[in-house]
């Protein structure tokens, strides 16, 4: 773990591992009691096979010290195999993450604590939907990104009102890779990998998420 008061000088605060695990692709996010909250997929494998996953969670109070990787506890009202929770949003006191599995499921799921994780809605989606980011506007609609790795593999945009149990859904017009974004004032700023850029896939940025979801290029 990375840190910099100024974005150009960076220093190692943390080297974090756990044996028997491939702990990737850390997210951070800000606990509604003031701790940083890291969220780390948890891969392990067998002779270069996967063979299970286990979402992890690390907390810290003051950016240099954390706890060990804690396993985060799934609803078990969710099925699948190698349910991984890629990102947590907080949003009023909630984090709202979704797990994926290799069956076309993806959960969105709901916690206080950044460890116990209920279900709100399972949903499958052809294309082996995966990787999604959660972001809310000043209305409270919930706004995901997700990532899909089969068929046509053009990104999801769906969107959702509280309770969040039922979304609508628009198509983005390529694959988007490592989904992001973020909302402020009425702007959207999303990125993401993308292939359709020339002999190699590039991180591409996009502004026009939210005037025409349909027609945004994310170039």
């Amino acid at each position: 773990i990375l840190a910099s008061k100024n974005g150009k000088k960076w220093e190692s605060v943390a080297l974090i591992g756990k044996e028997g695990y491939d702990l990737r692709d850390p997210k951070l996010s800000i606990t509604p009691d003031g701790r940083l909250m890291v969220s780390l997929g948890g891969s392990i494998y067998r002779n270069r096979k996967l063979v299970g996953a286990q979402s992890h969670v690390m907390f810290s109070e003051d950016g240099k010290r954390f706890t060990e990787p804690i396993p985060v506890v799934i609803d078990p009202q969710v099925k699948g195999d190698l349910n991984w929770i890629w990102r947590v949003t907080w949003h009023k006191g909630v984090g709202y993450g979704m797990s994926y599995d290799r069956k076309n499921n993806i959960s969105l799921l709901r916690t206080e604590d950044g460890i116990d994780y209920s279900l709100i809605k399972t949903v499958n989606m052809e294309g082996f939907p995966n990787e999604t980011t959660i972001r809310f506007d000043k209305d409270d609609t919930m706004w995901m990104m997700i990532r899909r790795d089969k068929g046509d593999r053009k990104a999801k945009l769906a969107t959702s009102r509280p309770p969040y149990s039922d979304w609508e859904y628009t198509d983005l017009p390529m694959f988007v890779g490592g989904p992001d974004f973020l909302i402020q004032d009425g702007l959207c700023i999303a990125g993401g990998r993308a292939h359709e850029t020339g002999a190699k896939p590039k991180t591409v940025l996009s502004t026009d998420l939210f005037r025409g979801a349909a027609c945004c290029l994310l170039s």
